[in-house]
């Protein structure tokens, strides 16, 4: 059966123009299209869309009508475009590394790589050996935690699963940066479970499949059934427990890491701890000094709780969920003796893939950006972030609404502002690495993932680095504004076509990649951004109280302005998508000031309307509506070109048209 299924004419018809109320943008009710699933001959509908009634229809509604969705993509659009050309790109790197007959050096990324991607293939179809080996492994893991027969042994337990085996069984601590002084690292601690609190909080039938869940792990693990039983219900009993003093808004990411930045020295810390000490959350995170005096605490109520229960009488429920942990991380890599799920529906080929992306995601990553990313796109992303850092300061410096002072609070952080473009230098390969390499897929999860927590603990005590390369790896699709770092980070992979398309007229680019880079910037400044100084401080004093409120009075307007678009008949939630609306509205704002007149501004907004050409499904768009930060396309391009004097001069856009909106209601972020 064909599994693919066409959007129709009707379909399209309701992306398209449900983007707003009808008096407001869009509103075409009127328009008839044909409704049959063959696809038909849409061109008479796609004819009635222009500028002044749907500048977003007119750009891409020939296209939108010709797009197909499939098992394998959930939305189509040019974002999926480059994601689809991404993924092609890593597997035939992969493919290429692996077949090579090259005697790589060794610790090298193509070692790596060929070596982990043979052993995957090998492990998986049988070809090896590797049962006893792995049985070893656990049978020395469980014996590990079955040691443990105290609140002291279990302090040694989880510090020795973090360090010898890269596992989290009870709490992640972590190193992050500290966020009010940006020349330190401090630990962060935060809830490690493979249960949902959420689920088993909010229902019977959510605690009864994170009871039998568990379960299953326990009997893998040789605990008779009935027993398993109720080992399985007494951790849940006490996950309840927690459950009821997390904050759940954490957990759905509705919280910024703002929010989740609680700091604590040891002394006030201490003040809240039972069960165990400061100096024991430190040690379970496996670090060996004492120097570190201040932790983060991403939800500290639950984190009281959760030590409150580290007592004599919870010893076998920690240690059941430790052993849950790890039947539940390791589940489909388990040897004979252990197996209680099938092998992964997939070839050992995918899974190959799959688990290099997965672990050798730093060493791909620079192959990848030694292969895609050139020097012509190198040199064409500097200018144009050098372009759009310099109209940000003419914005600023023309911000009526802003004091003096206020202008060089922002104008400081502009100055000090860095661009990472594309990927770092490639690491200097160490021999040594090639160890990460073990005798089985098991071993060698194991393996990279001890490392890279050794890694992260011998960050404590250093000045971070605050490389913007660290954030994000080359081949992921994104730009993205660090507040922390004060920097913008565009990856190598989202210089791709149709984000980035080679030799296009400069005006075409700016209103491709160079929106986005203007919408980044914009989040130096944004009511997050602002809390943050030029050194990534935060501060959320810093900025003067008087261009707070007025800034506070724009962001009114906006939330007003969005609050009025609706798609499928529900509104845009003005609120939730506040920071991402005026950052398009910001970066749109750079690059028409940039574009040398009519010409070039006109090239310019149709390629940004080409940027956020999206196909999504109903159900999908719908639920998007109150999870996305981010607005739907339709609206990221219709809400954005109508703030514009350009947009009605360039298209002759007048009063009465769907898309015009009276000046005076018109949004600008500056």
């Amino acid at each position: 059966m064909d599994s693919t299924k066409r959007i129709t004419a009707a379909a399209l018809a309701c992306l398209l123009l449900a983007g707003c109320s009808a008096e407001d943008l869009g509103a075409l009710t009127g328009y008839t299209a044909d409704t049959g699933d063959d696809g038909g001959d849409h061109t008479g509908y796609v004819g009635t869309l222009t500028p002044a009634n749907d500048y977003y229809g007119y750009i891409n509604g020939k296209e939108l009508m010709e797009m197909e969705l499939d098992a394998k993509h959930s939305s189509m659009g040019t974002m999926d475009e480059v994601a689809d050309l991404v993924d092609d790109q890593l597997d035939a790197l992969i493919t290429e590394t692996a077949n090579s007959e090259v005697d790589f050096p060794k610790g090298s990324n193509e070692q790596l790589i060929h070596d982990l991607y043979h052993l995957t293939k090998d492990d998986f179809d049988g070809e090896l050996d590797t049962d006893a080996a792995d049985t070893q492994v656990i049978d020395g893991i469980l014996e590990r935690i079955e040691a443990a027969q105290d609140v002291d042994g279990l302090v040694e337990m989880w510090r020795g699963l973090t360090l010898d085996y890269g596992l989290y069984t009870f709490l992640t601590v972590t190193p992050t940066i500290d966020l009010c002084d940006t020349t330190e690292n401090v630990f962060q601690a935060a809830y490690s479970s493979p249960v949902d609190l959420e689920s088993i909080r909010e229902s019977d039938f959510g605690a009864v499949a994170a009871r039998d869940q568990l379960a299953d792990c326990l009997r893998a693990a040789g605990v008779p059934y009935k027993e398993a039983t109720d080992r399985a219900t007494d951790i849940v009993y006490a996950l309840y427990e927690i459950a009821g003093h997390t904050d759940m808004e954490i957990l759905s990411g509705e919280k910024t890491y703002i929010d989740t930045f609680n700091l604590y020295t040891a002394e006030e810390l201490s003040d809240h701890m039972s069960g165990i000490s400061f100096e024991d959350l430190i040690y379970i995170s496996g670090h060996s000094g004492d120097a570190q005096q201040k932790i983060s605490v991403s939800d500290p109520d639950q984190l009281f709780t959760m030590v409150s229960l580290v007592d004599e009488d919870h010893v076998r429920v920690w240690k059941d969920l430790a052993i849950c942990v790890v039947m539940d991380g390791y589940s489909e890599f388990l040897p004979d003796k252990y197996r209680y799920s099938q092998k992964a529906d997939t070839s050992s080929d995918e899974l190959a893939k799959e688990l290099i992306k997965s672990l050798l995601d730093k060493q791909l990553g620079e192959l990848y950006a030694q292969r895609y990313y050139t020097e012509e796109k190198r040199k064409v992303i500097t200018q144009i972030c050098d372009d759009m850092k310099a109209e940000y300061y003419v914005l600023i410096d023309g911000a009526d609404w802003l004091s003096d002072e206020g202008k060089k609070y922002l104008t400081d952080k502009l100055d000090k502002m860095k661009f990472y473009i594309g990927a770092d230098e490639p690491h200097e390969t160490d021999p040594k690495d090639a160890d990460l390499i073990g005798g089985s897929i098991l071993q060698t999860c194991i393996r990279v993932q001890a490392g890279s927590i050794l890694r992260q603990l011998s960050t404590i005590g250093e000045v971070p680095e605050r490389n913007g390369f660290d954030t994000m790896a080359p081949h992921t699709i994104n730009a993205c504004y660090l507040s922390p770092y004060n920097c913008v980070n565009i990856t190598a992979a989202i210089t791709n076509a149709p984000i980035y398309i080679d030799d296009a007229e400069y005006a075409a680019t700016l209103g491709r990649i160079g929106s986005i880079i203007g919408h980044e910037i914009s989040h130096a400044f944004d009511s997050e951004g602002v809390l943050f100084d030029a050194d990534g401080n935060y501060r959320p004093d810093a900025m003067p109280e008087a261009d707070r409120l007025a800034f506070e009075k724009k962001q009114e307007q906006a939330i007003k302005y969005y609050d009025r678009f609706t798609v499928l008949g529900s509104h845009v939630n003005g609120k939730l998508t506040l920071a991402e609306n005026l950052a398009d509205i910001s970066g749109l704002q750079c690059v028409l000031a940039i574009a040398d007149g009519p010409e070039e501004q006109k090239t310019a907004l149709e390629n940004y309307a080409k940027v956020w050409m999206t196909l999504t499904p109903d159900t999908d768009a719908k639920m998007l509506l109150e999870l996305d930060e981010h607005s739907p396309a339709l609206v990221r391009v219709n809400a954005v070109v109508a703030n514009f004097d350009e947009f009605y001069e360039i298209y002759g856009v007048k009063e009465g048209d769907p898309m015009y909106i009276a000046p005076e209601e018109r949004v600008r972020r500056w």
